[in-house]
Order: structure tokens, then sequence, then C-alpha cells
């Protein structure tokens, strides 16, 4: 679909059903059709009131834009709501993952580009994550190889120094990371996956490594920037 973007936005509300639930000041299925949503728009928190009419694909009764998974509505109605505020349903083909964030949510949100900032901005942003913000990443194109998938948000959870040997038995001193996968369990296979020689008893101490976190990725501070924007 084009309109991946919202539906990625929408994945990471997910993490946060509280944050959904107050989206909605209808809290149930209505009989007259008609939802009221709280969201933040043109600067400014708003209630919009939406029916219970979708589009679908023309000749057919097949929903244009979002499916219902069984009976539910809310996804739907989070789209319609989206696209009311922002110039029609086209706009879910061209918006961004911070602007549905922002639409949703009305909290701050900044996008970080890899090639713009250097290791110690990185290095604040994500011990801040760790206090009062969260901190997420998308993947390049090429990383796919690696069983990273294009387009999906991935959660970027802490960063750690490690001191450790090579093979040689020198020291050195590595940067890792923690990243969370929200989507996929386990499909992570470049360097320090669950099958890689590169761990070592260091790093895993370091890191509180648990082979059990299936939703957990690691990898060095260079794969990072290798694999994601």
């Amino acid at each position: 679909d084009n309109n991946t973007h919202f539906f990625h936005a929408i994945s990471i509300l997910l993490s946060f059903p509280h944050l959904i639930n107050q989206i909605f000041k209808t809290k149930t299925v209505s009989k007259e059709g008609c939802y009221e949503l709280y969201i933040f728009a043109n600067g400014e928190y708003k209630i919009v009131v939406i029916d219970d009419y979708f589009p679908i694909i023309k000749g057919t009764n097949s929903l244009r834009f979002a499916k219902p998974n069984k009976a539910e509505l809310w996804l739907m109605l989070l789209e319609k709501a989206y696209a009311k505020v922002h110039g029609g349903y086209a706009s879910l083909l061209s918006c961004d993952v911070i602007s549905v964030l922002r639409c949703f949510t009305g909290f701050a949100c900044e996008r970080l580009n890899f090639f713009d900032i250097d290791l110690e901005d990185l290095e604040n942003a994500i011990h801040t994550n760790k206090s009062n913000n969260k901190l997420f990443v998308t993947p390049k194109e090429s990383s796919s190889s690696v069983g990273l998938i294009k387009g999906k948000t991935y959660e970027l959870v802490d960063l750690y120094d490690v001191k450790t040997k090579d093979n040689e038995g020198n020291e050195k001193d590595l940067k890792m990371v923690k990243i969370k996968n929200m989507f996929e369990y386990d499909k992570y296979k470049g360097e320090y996956s669950t099958e890689s020689t590169l761990w070592n008893e260091d790093i895993k101490r370091v890191v509180n490594y648990n082979s059990e976190e299936k939703q957990c990725i690691y990898m060095s501070l260079d794969n990072l920037y290798s694999y994601f924007l």
C-alpha cells in the first residue's frame, strides 16, 4: 500500500494503547454512525466528528484503504479523522510517520537524520530516550539482506560502551545498541544476531544479554549507521 507511513505510525501507537484510547471520545459502536475523536490539528487540540462511511474500490465491495480486523472499526475511524483534517484521503498517500504521530498525540516529534548528527548528538538522543522520550529508526532499503524490513519502524532502546578483546587478544572499545523489533520475531541475521559467533562474555555482560528476548536486536553502532536512516 502507498499509505504505509500511516500504518507504521499506528503500529508505534499500538505500543501505547492508552494513547489510542484517549483519542476516542465515542467509546462504543454508535447506532447513529457518528463518532467523536480528539486529535491535534492546525496547532490545537480539537474534536473531529466523522461518520462510518468509508471509501471502497470502484466496482467492488473492497475497502480502498484500511481493512478491518473482523469487526474492528477503530483503525478506519483514525484513518478517516486524519483524512478529514488534512484535505482528504489523498493525504494518506503523502503523509509521513511524524505528521501522523503528532496528529494523534500532540507530542513534539522530530526527525533525526544520521547524516546530520554526530555521535555525541546520537548518544544524547538515546539517553534522553531512556528517560522521557521514544526514539525510532527506519531501515535503509539495502538492509533487507540482514532481515530488517524496509519502511518498518524499530525502537532504539539503548547504547552501551563495551571494553572487550579482539581475536588476537588486543583490547578494544566497542559501542553496541539495543533495538526493539516491533513487528517480527528474531528475523535479524546480521552481526551480533542470536546465531553470531561475535558474541563473548564481556559483551553479553555489559548489554545484559538474554537469549529469551525474542524482540530484541543487538548490533554495533557502525551497523546501526549502515542499516538505518
